[in-house]
């Protein structure tokens, strides 16, 4: 893994809160989790693999659950999470999980590249 890669941060992000590992059967699915940044804000990550092709629904309800579960745990009202300028595929998915887009970030991923800042914000 190179520095600077999307890869790379995966060890960095996972260490400062829930992190899961979604399997189907004994092969690996995706990872994800939120990162805590302070009381009540995380940071959501998930990196997936082409099986996530093959088990779109089973994937989404998981995730459902496990945010759910993260929020009411460790007592967040926003969680935020960027996806790249150009992945319609994860702009619609992330935006089914209730997550609102709050604008573009200019050279922000890890490999300079463009991000969409989304987050999941608590009515109270």
């Amino acid at each position: 893994m190179k520095k600077g890669s999307w890869e790379s941060t995966i060890g960095m992000i996972g260490v400062y809160g829930p992190a899961y590992t979604g399997f189907k059967g004994y092969e690996a699915i995706a990872i994800g989790g939120v990162s805590i940044l302070w009381p009540g804000v995380g940071e959501a990550f998930i990196f997936a693999s082409e099986l996530i092709k093959k088990n779109q629904c089973w994937f989404h309800k998981k995730i459902v659950r496990q945010i759910i579960a993260i929020e009411e745990e460790h007592g967040l009202h926003r969680i935020q999470a960027s996806v790249r300028v150009g992945n319609l595929q994860a702009q619609k998915w992330i935006e089914r999980l209730g997550f609102k887009s709050e604008g573009e970030m200019k050279k922000f991923g890890p490999d300079k590249t463009d991000c969409i800042r989304y987050a999941r914000v608590s009515n109270d």
